[in-house]
């Protein structure tokens, strides 16, 4: 298989980006794609074998992004308030800062059957730390008593 070329590489994403966000995720074709990243439809299908692929892909790579940097707590012995506010900062400040990436996993967590369901299953499910961080804030008696995946929803779902 040819060597992946990183400009057409993040042509291609940037024209998913800006295809799904302009036109919705029903108009997103492979032509369309190509078309907009100013590659062929095969360029695409050597980096990606469906266009399932390719949505999860790059749902993977924000949410790898989002994930890595919102976990960047910096002191790690301060109170769990702090690291919860520094975790919940992080989390804005990256949605800010790629907000295309931020409206594509939007519309991919209201579309879960655009990506692989496994990989979404996963990636929803995957522990990052959060669960963790709020059972011991409610241990600590800062957080209240609620279910966490509901404290999670409401905490870092409503901003999507």
């Amino acid at each position: 298989m040819p060597k992946k070329d990183n400009p057409k590489l993040a042509a291609i994403k940037q024209a998913v980006l800006d295809l799904t966000l302009e036109e919705g995720y029903q108009n997103l074709s492979m032509s369309k794609i190509a078309k907009k990243a100013g590659v062929s439809p095969a360029t695409i299908y050597l980096t990606y074998t469906s266009k399932e692929d390719m949505l999860t892909s790059l749902y993977l790579e924000a949410r790898e992004n989002l994930d890595s940097q919102m976990h960047d707590l910096g002191e790690t012995q301060a109170d769990i308030q702090t690291q919860i506010k520094k975790m919940y900062e992080n989390y804005i400040r990256v949605l800010l800062e790629r907000p295309q990436q931020s409206l594509f996993m939007n519309v991919v967590n209201n579309n879960p059957t655009l990506i692989n369901a496994d990989v979404y299953d996963k990636m929803i499910r995957q522990d990052n730390g959060v669960r963790e961080l709020l059972k011991k804030g409610q241990q600590q008696g800062v957080i209240k008593q609620q279910d966490v995946e509901l404290l999670i929803a409401f905490t870092f779902f409503s901003v999507r």
